[in-house]
C-alpha cells in the first residue's frame, strides 16, 4: 500500500522539536551548518539572488538562507509546516512561504533553487515535468541535496539499527525506505545533461546520517 506523504508531513510538523519537523532525527545545530555549508559551496549565494526552496518545511534553512539573498520564496505541501514557517520568520520582510508541490509551482523568477532532501519522496517518472519547469524558469543553478543513491542502500538499510534500537520502529522503517522510498543512480539525471552542467557531490564527511546519499549539482551551461 502506498504512503501518502502529504499526510505523513503533516503529522510530522506538529512536532514541537524544530529538527524533527524537518524531517531529521537526531540532528544537531553543528550538523545544520554543516548542511548549509554543502548547499552554498554549490548555490554560491549573493545579495541579488532571489532563491526558491522546494520542500521548505519549517521554514528553517530558507530562513538562515535569507540573509544572503534579495529574496527566498518557501514552498511546501504541508500546510502544517507552512504555518509554523510564517509564524517564525514573519518579521523578515525578504522572506515568503507559499503551500505548494514541487509539480505545480511554477519556478520562474528565481535565478537559484534548493530542493533538499525531496527526490526521495518523487517517482521518477515525474523528473521531466522538474526538467521542463526548469528550462522555462532558465534557473541558473540548482541543489538537489540528500538524494539516496541505489549502490549504497543495502549499506544504508543494515546501517540503520544504528540509529533505532525499537525493533517494531526499525522494521517500520526498514519498509518505508526499501518499498516506499525513492532510490537513484547517477543516470537517472542525465535528462539534466543537454541543459545543465550535472555534478554529483558526496554530503560533507561528517553528516553520517546522509552517508548514503548524493548532493546533485546543475549549473546553466
Amino acid at each position: 500500500m502506498s504512503i501518502n506523504w502529504k499526510s505523513e508531513w503533516e503529522e510530522i510538523g506538529n512536532s514541537t522539536d524544530i529538527f524533527t519537523q524537518l524531517g531529521r532525527n537526531n540532528f544537531s545545530f553543528s550538523e545544520l551548518i554543516l548542511m548549509l555549508k554543502d548547499i552554498n559551496n554549490v548555490l554560491s549565494l549573493k545579495s541579488n539572488d532571489n532563491l526558491l526552496d522546494i520542500g521548505c518545511a519549517n521554514g528553517l534553512v530558507s530562513g538562515l538562507l535569507s540573509p544572503f539573498c534579495n529574496t527566498v520564496l518557501g514552498i511546501d505541501f504541508s500546510n502544517t509546516h507552512i504555518a509554523k514557517a510564517r509564524e517564525a520568520f514573519k518579521n523578515n520582510m525578504s522572506l515568503s512561504f507559499i503551500e505548494s508541490d514541487i509539480l505545480d509551482f511554477d519556478y520562474g523568477g528565481f535565478n537559484k533553487i534548493l530542493i533538499n532532501a525531496v527526490f526521495q519522496y518523487l517517482e521518477k517518472d515525474k523528473l521531466p515535468s522538474i526538467f521542463d519547469k526548469l528550462i522555462r524558469s532558465e534557473t541558473e543553478c540548482v541543489f538537489i541535496g540528500h538524494v539516496p543513491k541505489m549502490g549504497k542502500m543495502r549499506s544504508f538499510l543494515e546501517g540503520y539499527s544504528e540509529y533505532i534500537s525499537d525493533p517494531i520502529i526499525l522494521k517500520n522503517k526498514l519498509d518505508i525506505w526499501h518499498n516506499h522510498m525513492t532510490w537513484y543512480n547517477e543516470k537517472d539525471f542525465d535528462i539534466f545533461k543537454n541543459t545543465y552542467h550535472v555534478e554529483f557531490l558526496e554530503p560533507s564527511d561528517q553528516l553520517i546520517q546522509y552517508k548514503y546519499c548524493l548532493n546533485v549539482a546543475l549549473h546553466k551551461k
